[in-house]
């Protein structure tokens, strides 16, 4: 068996827009330290340019520029995104079929054994890696966890005031405050490691 048997996923993604389309980046790191990061060149750029939260957090840590129109008019009210092929990350820029190919690749790596995944109120992140299957677990690689152990339910377990530090809502680096997280609840009780 591998090494790693945990995971921590992250994603960025349009609430109102549960498809893959509406996924605009994920990130997830492993025990081991191994780590994947994707932007989805498929989402729909109009859509995220409309959600305030996103432009004011997300935005900044993505291969996109804000192009403000030149003219009032209701066709250009507000700003529109294009991608930014000169950004450090535009090489994790891939289609949303890419995407769920390389996870596919990377969830390989346990192939004797499902990894365990943990998030921080990250449901909703855990359910955006299963729409890159469209929520088909007969298609979806044996490897990619079916469960999911969410680390405020288990702060609560055990009566902590504990949270992960550094969200700033780039995916990668909220799937390594997770981990961060979920390891010093692991300090706090031996019980911890075995969910």
């Amino acid at each position: 068996m591998p090494a790693a048997h945990r995971f921590y996923p992250d994603a960025e993604f349009l609430v109102e827009d549960p498809t893959a389309r509406g996924l605009v980046s994920f990130g997830a790191v492993d025990d081991a330290g191994r780590e994947i990061y994707r932007i989805n060149r498929d989402v729909d750029l109009a859509a995220v340019a409309r959600e305030p939260f996103l432009m004011d957090h997300v935005v900044p840590h993505l291969p996109l520029r804000v192009v403000h129109p030149l003219t009032a008019g209701p066709a250009l009210d507000g700003p529109r995104l294009v991608w930014d092929r000169t950004h450090p990350d535009y090489p994790f820029v891939k289609p949303v079929d890419e995407i769920a190919s390389d996870l596919t690749d990377w969830f390989a790596f346990y192939a004797d054994t499902e990894p365990r995944a943990y998030g921080y109120y990250g449901v909703d992140d855990f359910a955006r890696l299963h729409r890159l299957w469209n929520g088909r677990w007969g298609i979806m690689p044996r490897a990619v966890p079916r469960v999911f152990q969410d680390l405020e339910a288990i702060v609560r377990a055990l009566d902590l005031e504990a949270e992960p530090g550094g969200i700033n809502h780039r995916a990668i680096d909220d799937a390594h405050a997770h981990r961060a997280l979920h390891e010093l609840l692991m300090e706090k009780a031996d019980w911890v490691a075995v969910l």
